[in-house]
This record gives C-alpha cells, sequence and structure tokens, in this order.
C-alpha cells in the first residue's frame, strides 16, 4: 500500500502540472497472473486508486493486447483484413503488375501496423502469403 501512495503522487504530480485528470470511469487496473495477492489486497489496491479491476485488457487502436499466451484465433482479426480487401478488388480486371503492388504495399501495410506492437504468430503471416499468392 506504501507504494500506491507513491504512484498516486506521482500521478497528482504529472496531472497538476500538465492541467489532465484521470478519467475514473476509463481507467481500470490489471494485476499480473504473477501479483502473489491475494483478492482482498486487489481490492484494496484498486480502491486506494479509485479504479476498477480488470482480467483482460481488451484492444488498443484494433490490436489485443495481450497477457497471455498468442493465439493463432487472437489474429483473425487481421485474415479478416486481409480477405475483405482482397474480396472488393477484381483481380480480373488488374494487371499482374497492379496485383502485386495491391499485395505488396496495401496488405503489407496491414501486417507492419499490427506487428509495430505485438508479435504476429507465424501461422497468421502464412495465411496472409497464402491468401496473396492466391489474389496474384
Amino acid at each position: 500500500m506504501d507504494q500506491v501512495e507513491v504512484i498516486q503522487s506521482c500521478l497528482d504530480l504529472f496531472y497538476s502540472s500538465s492541467g489532465q485528470k484521470v478519467n475514473v470511469e476509463k481507467t481500470r487496473i490489471f494485476f499480473s497472473e504473477n501479483v502473489a495477492y491475494t483478492v482482498i489486497m486487489w481490492e484494496e489496491i484498486s480502491n486506494a486508486f479509485g479504479f476498477s479491476r480488470t482480467d483482460n485488457l481488451g484492444r488498443y487502436l484494433g490490436i489485443p493486447v495481450h497477457h497471455t499466451q498468442v493465439r493463432r484465433r487472437d489474429y483473425q482479426v487481421v485474415i479478416c483484413q486481409v480477405t475483405t480487401r482482397l474480396s472488393g478488388w477484381k483481380a480480373l480486371s488488374l494487371s499482374f503488375v497492379g496485383r502485386l503492388t495491391l499485395c505488396k504495399f496495401v496488405l503489407a501495410a496491414i501486417l507492419a501496423y499490427t506487428m509495430q506492437s505485438i508479435h504476429i504468430p507465424h501461422n497468421v503471416c502464412d495465411e496472409v502469403d497464402r491468401l496473396c499468392r492466391s489474389f496474384l
């Protein structure tokens, strides 16, 4: 609990100098599985901050924020984005160079954006490559 007071004083100092304020309704506190506290201690810490506790960090900018093992089904969104883009393009009306350019830059941008913040499993990258090859 003494660390809660230290963190709270740092937050207060930052927000008083910047004029910003923590939105208590939107802020959640997450405890790792490695934390050896009991649930009672978790509630005490959450109440001291005024934040509610969460077990799921959700998504940030459309990308899942993981705190568990990375699985393929977590990245089905990326595969769906690529499939949606490919289905919207008319493969027969584009030249090979046009199809190659679309795959190389547009689809690679989807993966690059996601990979800036997290590690994508190899099988997801392989699936996107397979979709690009079949489009070409």
